[in-house]
């Protein structure tokens, strides 16, 4: 990884994060560039060199009256990312601004420097792995925002791509009413009901900065996925609209910050989340009944890889946070426990879980043979 050393010198200075001071390198052309934009869109990288051109172009493509400032933070990529970043910048002036450092900074600490530079009204998000597909996403998000004063942010759906399969699936973030029967997006992302993708998002850049300042969860890098943290303290402050289309492609890779085929890695990260959804049913408490449907799925996901992992103390500590609510453990859920703490062998458990698994498919059948409509 080398820095560019041809067309321009960079910026250097230090941001203030909440009193911590991170360097910073930037890359822009500011005589070329709107002095105010309407909307900044913050695009995090590392190591992305085969999407990144393509997450660049779905900002370029943009078809908006209003002018936009893209702010990329690239984070010491040891593949050609930074170089892909620097010609782009090279080649549209008026609109990237590339910050990067010297030394890395971590996925945490690069968003917040990159989102903390934004000069716009509103801010939308774009990962160096993902981009967007429809060139009005921000014409219509912004549209929307600037009609409804009382809308803190808006968000769409969007596609997924399976990169090994070449798989697409249209409209994939799943919206689950069962889950939650009640019109409020702080318990509806809760329990699953729905999932929002930080690729869809344009929201109030004032908003985003005050949680900053008053949520410490915001800036701690021991909680995962940020951007729930965010979008969950929206939802306590103000009004979020969903937009029923999609607007954006997610690529699911083999590896990535939310996704691993190794499950220990995959296992640390669902400790993570689950630290995170515990947190909050602590710090803005929900009925009792969602309380108790949040918690059963953190603790039932936490036995399952307590026991892929063969961690008995994190069986136990699930385990006994089931018992002490009141919440029964189903037998599948048992058994994991069981295996976790090495009761029975993991030949057993996995032929207990096939049985349990058929029995389930065979009930299915049933019910739908008794309900054909």
């Amino acid at each position: 990884m080398t820095l560019p050393t041809v067309g321009m010198m960079p910026r250097s200075y230090s941001m203030d994060l909440n009193g911590r001071m991170v360097p910073c390198m930037e890359y822009s052309s500011p005589e070329a560039m709107a002095r105010i934009p309407l909307v900044s869109v913050g695009m995090i990288t590392y190591n992305h060199e085969k999407y990144i051109g393509r997450a660049i172009e779905g900002v370029v493509l943009q078809q908006r009256p209003f002018p936009v400032e893209l702010i990329i933070g690239e984070d010491c990529s040891t593949d050609k990312t930074r170089e892909i970043v620097f010609k782009y910048q090279q080649q549209y002036p008026d609109l990237i601004r590339m910050i990067t450092s010297e030394k890395n900074v971590g996925m945490r600490t690069n968003g917040l420097r990159t989102y903390a530079a934004a000069r716009g009204k509103y801010l939308a998000f774009c990962e160096g792995d993902d981009y967007w597909h429809d060139p009005e996403k921000l014409q219509r998000q912004v549209d929307y925002l600037e009609g409804h004063p009382e809308c803190g942010m808006v968000y769409t759906n969007a596609d997924s791509y399976h990169v090994l399969s070449g798989r697409r699936t249209p409209m994939a973030m799943p919206h689950r009413p069962e889950l939650c029967d009640r019109d409020d997006m702080y318990i509806e992302q809760l329990t699953g009901a729905r999932i929002i993708w930080p690729l869809t998002v344009c929201l109030r850049r004032d908003l985003l900065e005050r949680i900053t300042r008053e949520c410490p969860e915001i800036r701690d890098e021991t909680y995962p996925m940020g951007d729930t943290t965010r979008f969950l303290e929206i939802a306590r402050r103000s009004v979020i609209h969903y937009m029923p289309i999609s607007t954006a492609t997610r690529n699911l890779l083999p590896e990535s910050a939310t996704q691993s085929q190794d499950i220990a890695r995959k296992a640390a990260f669902i400790a993570r989340c689950a630290k995170v959804t515990l947190h909050y049913l602590e710090k803005y408490p929900v009925e009792d009944r969602y309380d108790r449907q949040v918690r059963r799925w953190v603790y039932l996901r936490e036995l399952e890889y307590a026991y892929l992992c063969r961690d008995a103390a994190r069986a136990r500590t699930a385990e006994k946070a089931m018992e002490e609510r009141g919440i029964p453990v189903p037998f599948q859920y048992r058994l994991y426990y069981w295996g976790a703490l090495n009761r029975v062998g993991n030949a057993a458990v996995k032929t207990m879980l096939g049985s349990v698994c058929a029995a389930a498919r065979m009930r299915g059948i049933l019910r739908r043979k008794e309900n054909p409509s």
